[in-house]
């Protein structure tokens, strides 16, 4: 409704931006292409939620004792109806991302989404999330939600810039945990900022590019729907439940992988 109005007015106008004013004083501009862009976009659904109708807002803080200060100030926020749900445990300090190393996710995912769902602790799955199949593991093994960075890194809407390489367009990625981001600040996440001799806990690399995530978001997004379908699961809460009775995990191989999966072809 609002954009058809945007749209009137640029007709009768012949304006290619509209103003936005707030007590007298230009906040912000809204041009044609915004609304295109925008106009663009996939319907992904209604926003989250709680229980009250507020729109569930997230906020990263620290593990240090400066930090205590801004958990008090989100609390606050939260009674004050800006921040309903800030709580949770994000699982990063033991998970082995795409570009970190440690613990096996899965294992992580489990053990940490067990003992968190006693006090109804959201759980968020942070590491290596390449595909559909890894999101719907880390939702049914407990998880609330998972972290996408590597995923997502390829998409022509994160920063850094292409590079091509041997005929690959490729765009740099670094963990949060290499010796290159460490010199950039991310050493004090790792409290290591004091420190003369960094360990690294993650590399440099690259990913491949992937385009927009106007395309493979909702391709994503459909395949974690067929996910659950498979497991007879309707909603997140069903495949929490179904983990705590009667959903079975099994552990393969490496020969039982590849028997498993498409082989005895060739590929034209």
């Amino acid at each position: 409704m609002i954009l058809s109005k945007w749209r009137g007015i640029w007709l009768q106008r012949s304006s290619v931006f509209v103003p936005l004013v707030r007590d007298d004083e230009v906040v912000d501009v809204v041009t044609t292409a915004d609304v295109e862009r925008i106009r663009g976009f996939p319907k992904l659904g209604m926003p989250s939620l709680d229980a009250k109708g507020e729109f569930l807002v997230g906020a990263a803080i620290g593990t240090r004792e400066s930090d205590k200060e801004r958990l008090e100030h989100l609390v606050k926020a939260g009674r004050g109806g800006w921040v309903e749900s800030w709580d949770g445990v994000w699982l990063h300090l033991h998970h082995t991302g795409g570009l970190c190393s440690g613990r096996g996710q899965a294992t992580a995912v489990y053990k940490v989404s067990s003992i968190a769902e006693r006090s109804g602790v959201p759980v968020i799955a942070d590491g290596g999330i390449s595909n559909s199949g890894h999101i719907v593991k880390a939702l049914t093994l407990g998880a609330s939600t998972v972290m996408m960075g590597s995923f997502l890194a390829g998409s022509s809407e994160a920063p850094g810039a292409y590079e091509n390489k041997n005929g690959l367009k490729i765009k740099k990625y670094r963990g949060m945990g290499s010796l290159e981001a460490m010199t950039k600040g991310s050493d004090a996440r790792y409290l290591g900022d004091t420190a003369k001799l960094k360990i690294a806990q993650g590399v440099v690399g690259a990913v491949a590019d992937k385009g927009s995530v106007l395309k493979f978001i909702p391709y994503t997004m459909q395949a974690v729907k067929q996910g659950f379908q498979d497991l007879g699961a309707s909603s997140l809460q069903s495949a929490h439940d179904l983990l705590r009775s009667e959903l079975r995990l099994e552990v393969r191989t490496g020969a039982a992988q590849v028997e498993g999966g498409v082989h005895g072809l060739v590929f034209s």
